[in-house]
């Protein structure tokens, strides 16, 4: 149990990392603990949510609004940040997966 939970926050501190690098490449203007309160909120607000890995992307772009729209000089920022990490977390390997398995079923 202490190894699951150990991943878990490997795992946590890994997506909320990614997520508070993105914000600020985006314009983000709070602190370090602002940006990392929002993140927090903003994981256990949608883990609450229903639906599946489609309906997430837009679940964390309105979320990102709410939480960190007041700290952008461009709100547009927050849900750019959020499906830039969508994009690398979840699109990226899902496309790059469609295009291996394409390539081999071509060659066999």
């Amino acid at each position: 149990m202490f190894v699951a939970f150990a991943w878990a926050i490997l795992r946590y501190t890994i997506f909320s990392t990614q997520f508070v690098i993105l914000l600020y490449a985006f314009g983000f203007n709070g602190t370090l603990l602002e940006a990392f309160s929002g993140v927090f909120l903003l994981y256990v607000i949608q883990s609450y949510i229903p639906g599946s890995f489609l309906s997430e992307l837009g679940v964390r772009e309105v979320l990102a609004v709410l939480f960190f729209s007041s700290f952008f000089d461009n709100p547009i920022g927050a849900p750019l940040a959020a499906f830039c990490l969508w994009s690398l977390n979840i699109g990226l390997p899902i496309l790059s997966w469609s295009l291996y398995s394409g390539v081999k079923k071509l060659e066999a």
